[in-house]
């Protein structure tokens, strides 16, 4: 309650919380404590109506039709707003409309739809405050990657990766819809509601959103971005660009050295079928998790190897150049190490494996006793 209540006044709902803080406020009064705020999905995420009102062009009676529409949608954040990628507003959305893709997590106020001159401020304020391309409903800023505790949200749809199907949750159950032309998957095309339902859904599905087109007709217009297991084109690309997505962990790399030689083009094993056999094998506890890692004159080098019975996945790269005055043997063990959290990190992310066991060998009592406590 640090901010000004007069500021805010209009756009305030009545209600106990609202009437304390005018109490406060009048009577200069300030209490401070610890107030849990309501989750943001993204890493990068913000709140509409703080983003509204910090935009000096917006007036009040521009604020409260804001409000108006934004509880209408029964939504707190921008990414709540946002397509599957956090790339876009949903186009639902910028029109005050209802698309139920997932299940609030909160009660919220009974608010009809607004009147049009509302919607058409709500609009307009989002697209000046939000939005850098009108036509794509492209955002200003990217909301980062998805928050781990949003795999507790009821999401309506869903993306399977391998072989471009959709699914809609209906009921208990997930309806299959099809793309209407093989060569437009994903966000290219339409897909039609097909008679074929599943109680579960493929191992490696994605969250998505869709619009409706008509009855039985939708078009998907995110999908959640996930890490791509791919060949590196060339020796020196670094791969933590394409996997930034993956944890805060990775993108704070260890230092200026780490992303260069996670995977290299030419020292890489890489798995089959996005690591499939490696996925089950963890949740199934029989998954193998080897480190490594060598100094000699200088010179530091690291290997790893996750193994199933019928799949691997290896690496193995110099971690530090001759003449480096922290290159030391410990490393090199702490690289192999690391390299081989983030292949698993990934593996689990990318395969949404929640459960299982890794069973790990190294030869380094220090690497085995201090790096991998806890895990």
């Amino acid at each position: 309650m640090h901010y000004d209540y007069e500021q805010f006044e209009k756009v305030i709902t009545r209600s106990w919380v609202g009437e304390l803080w005018k109490f406060l406020d009048s009577n200069e009064i300030l209490i401070e404590g610890h107030i849990e705020l309501p989750k943001r999905w993204y890493s990068s995420d913000i709140y509409i109506m703080e983003a509204l009102y910090h935009n000096k062009r917006i007036s009040s009676e521009q604020l409260q039709a804001c409000n108006r529409c934004r509880q209408h949608l029964c939504v707190l954040t921008v990414s709540e707003m946002a397509t599957a990628d956090g790339k876009r507003i949903r186009e639902s959305c910028m029109a005050v409309e209802r698309d139920n893709i997932y299940l609030s997590m909160y009660e919220w106020p009974v608010q009809p739809r607004p009147h049009k001159q509302d919607r058409d401020i709500w609009r307009k304020c989002i697209l000046m405050t939000l939005v850098i391309d009108e036509a794509r409903k492209q955002l200003k800023d990217d909301l980062g990657h998805w928050n781990d505790w949003t795999k507790q949200l009821e999401w309506k749809w869903m993306y399977d990766k391998h072989d471009g199907t959709l699914f809609g949750k209906e009921a208990t159950t997930w309806r299959a819809w099809q793309a209407q032309n093989s060569r437009t998957r994903g966000t290219s095309g339409n897909y039609s509601r097909t008679g074929w339902t599943n109680d579960n859904l493929p191992r490696g599905c994605v969250r998505c959103s869709i619009q409706p087109i008509r009855e039985g007709v939708c078009k998907v217009t995110g999908i959640e971005r996930v890490p791509q297991i791919n060949t590196i084109d060339s020796e020196d690309e670094m791969v933590q660009g394409r996997i930034g997505d993956v944890s805060d962990a990775l993108q704070r790399a260890t230092d200026n050295h780490a992303s260069n030689w996670v995977f290299t083009k030419n020292h890489t094993t890489w798995p089959k079928e996005n690591g499939e056999d490696l996925a089950k094998a963890t949740g199934e506890g029989k998954l193998v998790a080897i480190a490594d890692g060598s100094h000699d004159r200088g010179r530091g080098t690291m290997a790893w190897l996750l193994a199933a019975d019928n799949d691997e996945w290896s690496s193995a790269a110099p971690i530090s150049r001759p003449g480096e005055i922290d290159a030391d043997p410990y490393r090199s063990e702490l690289g192999g190490l690391y390299g081989l959290m983030v292949a698993l990190e990934i593996l689990c992310r990318l395969h949404n494996i929640d459960q299982g066991s890794v069973t790990f060998s190294c030869d380094c009592d220090v690497m085995s006793t201090s790096g991998c406590h806890g895990t």
